[in-house]
């Protein structure tokens, strides 16, 4: 169950992290990957779907190399479910105990009801994974920060179920305010907002995309404190919107879009959060964003950025 900073006896400032899909498209075997993370001064690492292609005994053997920390894995909901058993062992053989689940369908926030129904699922599979000695963490999208479509309308309607995320997100633009971010009181009206207020023991903790709670037209340093003792951790990255109508927007480099990524980092490092994990979904290089991505982490990475160990292992 997550506590503060102050109830585990202190203060620390939040780690750098890198979430490795920023760099799948470096063509070497994973532990490669590894020394040049650990060079780049970066202190943890999140895995996504690589991590299951390879030998966890190496990639263990790798992070004690590197003093890596494997900081959790992000795993859709369906393959938790079909391959609990092996997720499990292989995960355990890593030493990554904080499992992720990046991208649950925005259906699941459509309706009070698919929020309760949601949250039920996520205790019942929270408490069973904390007796096998791992850690359930939830990862928001934009939807997931919208508020619930009965809570918008007068009354449930039959065609609610079946309505495109587009068209959700439609009517709920129509109850913004007009300018500036959106306040707190419409996160606790939003479907995670709602969803963190039915969870009684709190067991579940909440990694903030900063990206999409951007994207959802909130501001993440007012949401890290919403979010309080939930919060775990924060994904760095920036947005941009390509398309107004229906919405639609791109990972981009950081400090090019719409998010205010050194306030974001300040707040960070003054939350409850343990790790700030740098991310970047569609990067021109992935060696370039590496790179890129220890100069934006340096003052959470607190060592000047290494760039003659970066260079020894310069991809060109």
């Amino acid at each position: 169950m997550p506590v503060s900073k102050e109830e585990s006896g202190g203060a620390d400032m939040a780690e750098a992290g890198i979430q490795l899909y920023t760099l799948r498209d470096i063509d070497e075997p994973l532990s490669s990957i590894l020394t040049r993370v650990a060079a780049a001064g970066f202190a943890g690492v999140e895995f996504a779907h690589r991590v299951r292609e390879e030998d966890p005994e190496e990639i263990k053997q790798a992070l004690d190399r590197t003093g890596l920390v494997p900081i959790g894995a992000h795993i859709e909901l369906s393959t938790l479910e079909s391959e609990y058993d092996s997720l499990l062992a292989h995960y355990e053989m890593i030493g990554c105990r904080n499992l992720i689940l990046p991208h649950i369908s925005y259906r699941h926030f459509i309706t009070m009801v698919d929020i309760e129904r949601l949250r039920k699922d996520l205790e019942i599979l929270a408490d069973d994974l904390e007796e096998r000695g791992f850690n359930l963490s939830f990862h928001n999208t934009r939807e997931s920060l919208l508020p619930p479509m009965d809570t918008i309308l007068s009354s449930r309607l039959p065609w609610i179920d079946r309505t495109p995320a587009s068209g959700w997100e439609g009517m709920a633009s129509l109850m913004r305010r007009n300018g500036g971010p959106l306040s707190i009181d419409q996160f606790y009206r939003s479907g995670l907002g709602r969803l963190l207020d039915g969870m009684q023991d709190r067991s579940i903790s909440i990694e903030l995309d900063i990206k999409h709670a951007t994207a959802a037209g909130f501001d993440p340093p007012m949401l890290m404190d919403a979010i309080g003792s939930n919060l775990e951790f924060i994904h760095i990255a920036d947005i941009a919107k390509t398309r107004r109508i229906p919405p639609r927007f791109e990972s981009v480099d950081p400090g090019t879009g719409m998010v205010d990524i050194p306030a974001s980092i300040d707040a960070g490092l003054a939350s409850n959060a343990r790790w700030l994990i740098y991310e970047h979904d569609h990067p021109d290089d992935p060696y370039t964003a590496l790179e890129r991505g220890a100069q934006v982490m340096s003052n959470v990475i607190g060592i000047p950025h290494h760039a003659t160990q970066l260079g020894s292992l310069s991809h060109r």
